[in-house]
């Protein structure tokens, strides 16, 4: 029902006319609308895009409902028709990998083989453009090279052990697990389970822990668990799934995460990170059989579910009731990936 409440309120699609080798037919491209009324397809919007578009891929993987498996379908192609295949001019390196994890998880899905081999075009062009040995080696944010941070080697971690299951033997199970060491290196504490933000070029450090950081570092740990079966990996992964419970509840007091809001404001970047969180906790839980954070992801859920509006719709201060006037599309896709990952 929530994703369904969230693909009423937000996805549209946008028909178009294509002649190839002669053919001419109709294509649908998929969009997500936000409260100014139509899609929005600059830059700023590219990795919100790919991650509105994990929820769906997030409901075809519980379910196998072929609807599902059509909207992720007509959203690459809307994603590719707004951003082109060549993703080189964002100077974003993390969002280019968010894109690839999109790419290559609707790849499995679809068994469109072109969606994966456009993913690793840009996995191989980030990489090379972002990596070096300063800082411990690890992946610079963006071109300008001036800090290194967990929210690109994290992603980096998990588009590369997606790329190995596709194309193996080409060094990507390397990378895997070169950007996952540099996080537990110069990111992770074990002692709390926190998963720092940054290093700048000067050797200072931003400790700020995000839900996301701490979703992301958890998704490459259980990605390269699964690949190795080295207990390590999932070990730390239960230390960063400790760090949330007991690090990241502390707004309403009672176990749901913490709103992540930038000034207070709808519109920011972090009102959508505790939905990628919430995807890989929920992997974590269905891989390692962790029983011990079952009942705080399923009263999250059950908290957020609580407090939908008349439309189901559910913003990302899930410890309070979600106003009836239809907040952002990006805003409430963390409620509606909550829904497909617990337990």
């Amino acid at each position: 029902m929530a994703i369904d409440a969230y693909l009423r309120a937000f996805y549209v699609t946008e028909n178009i006319t294509v002649r190839r080798n002669g053919v001419t037919s109709t294509r649908s491209l998929g969009y997500f609308r936000d409260t100014e009324g139509g899609p929005r397809l600059d830059d700023k919007h590219f990795w919100r895009f790919a991650e509105m578009i994990e929820v769906v891929e997030d409901a075809y993987d519980r379910t196998g409902e072929r609807d599902y498996l059509r909207i992720v379908r007509e959203l690459c192609d809307g994603f590719t028709a707004a951003y082109t295949e060549d993703w080189a001019w964002n100077k974003f390196n993390d969002d280019i990998m968010w894109a690839c994890i999109v790419f290559l998880r609707a790849a499995a899905q679809t068994g469109d083989t072109s969606l994966a081999d456009c993913a690793e075009r840009n996995f191989n062009l980030a990489w090379e453009r972002a990596y070096d040995e300063l800082l411990g080696g690890g992946l610079w944010w963006t071109t300008d090279n001036t800090c290194k941070n967990s929210c690109i080697n994290g992603p980096a971690s998990i588009a590369a052990s997606l790329l190995e299951q596709v194309y193996p033997n080409r060094g990507y199970s390397t990378r895997a697990e070169s950007a996952f060491d540099w996080i537990l290196r110069r990111m992770f504490d074990p002692e709390t389970g926190s998963v720092l933000d940054h290093v700048n070029l000067d050797g200072s450090v931003d400790k700020k822990v995000w839900s996301y950081n701490l979703g992301t570092f958890i998704g490459a740990g259980v990605l390269l668990f699964e690949r190795t079966r080295s207990m390590p990996y999932l070990q730390s992964c239960r230390s960063a799934m400790r760090c949330a419970v007991n690090g990241l509840t502390r707004h309403y007091g009672t176990g749901v995460l913490d709103d992540e809001y930038n000034a207070a404001s709808s519109t920011g970047d972090s009102t959508g990170f505790k939905g990628i969180f919430a995807r890989w906790a929920g992997r974590y839980v269905r891989v390692s059989g962790d029983g011990d954070f079952d009942e705080w992801l399923r009263f999250n859920a059950e908290t957020a579910w609580s407090n939908r509006n008349g439309s189901d719709i559910v913003w990302a201060r899930w410890g309070r009731q979600t106003p009836e006037a239809t907040p952002n599309s990006f805003e409430c896709s963390s409620a509606a990936a909550l829904m497909q990952a617990c337990p």
